[in-house]
């Protein structure tokens, strides 16, 4: 029944996924990793690994990084370099 309401489907799908995604048995963040942004300045981001194998994408030294924004339920998703982690 949830559903078939258009905007409440948007909604509780995506407010279900993101939840999973923290808790639950299949966590897509449970694996921390701090990634050198800047080597110069030694700037530093906290991040979580989404997808250690990218070698579908032609990307075998890549890594996804996922980096939450503070107080919020979005962020930003970034291929990294293994060396920079």
């Amino acid at each position: 029944l949830i559903n078939k309401i258009p905007l409440f489907k948007l909604v509780y799908s995506s407010i279900k996924d993101l939840m999973a995604a923290f808790v639950g048995e299949k966590k897509k963040f449970d694996k921390p990793v701090l990634v050198t942004i800047n080597k110069e300045n030694t700037l530093h981001q906290i991040g979580f690994v989404t997808q250690e194998d990218l070698t579908e994408l032609g990307l075998k030294d890549m890594v996804a990084v996922y980096f939450p924004h503070s107080y919020a339920f979005s962020g930003n998703h970034f291929l990294v370099p293994k060396e920079s982690i």
